[in-house]
């Protein structure tokens, strides 16, 4: 499951660089998706201060890192934070996806996200009630319509 989409500052040994970063439950790989190198997050790395590691996209670890299979344990820099890759994803399907790293998502995180979708939810359900209750019947067109033989 995929939560919150942010703008990254990645920066390393080389130039600083803005790129797309999403985070992620712990265990999203599970879906059927095996890294080409490293590891999904662990399930302990979705607690809060043990969720500095990271995924790369193939096309992230291929452009910016020279495709180096040594990226596994090395530190990058995320918004001024020091994070370890844990993973680079395969090539393919999983890169055209927008973003082009992935983060754990921090339980403190997932839980704001889930009471958010929980608020949006009721209000759906709310105004679905609400509009149900005041649109137009439908019935006593169909019986005028069955009257006169259409």
């Amino acid at each position: 499951m995929y939560g919150v989409r942010f703008n990254a500052n990645l920066a390393g040994a080389e130039e600083p660089e803005q790129v797309n970063g999403s985070q992620a439950v712990p265990g999203w790989l599970n879906i059927g998706v095996k890294p080409a190198l490293g590891r999904d997050f662990l399930p302990e790395e979705g607690q809060p201060g043990r969720d500095h590691v990271v995924v790369l996209r193939n096309k992230l670890w291929v452009r910016r890192f020279g495709a180096r299979r040594d990226i596994i344990g090395s530190q990058i820099h995320i918004n001024g934070e020091p994070y370890t890759v844990i993973g680079v994803l395969p090539p393919g399907q999983q890169d055209r996806m927008p973003d082009d790293l992935i983060v754990p998502m921090a339980s403190t995180t997932y839980s704001a996200a889930i009471t958010r979708l929980a608020a949006i939810t009721r209000l759906a359900a709310t105004t679905t009630a609400v509009n149900n209750r005041f649109a137009p019947s439908r019935a006593p067109s169909v019986v005028a319509d069955n009257a006169c033989g259409r």
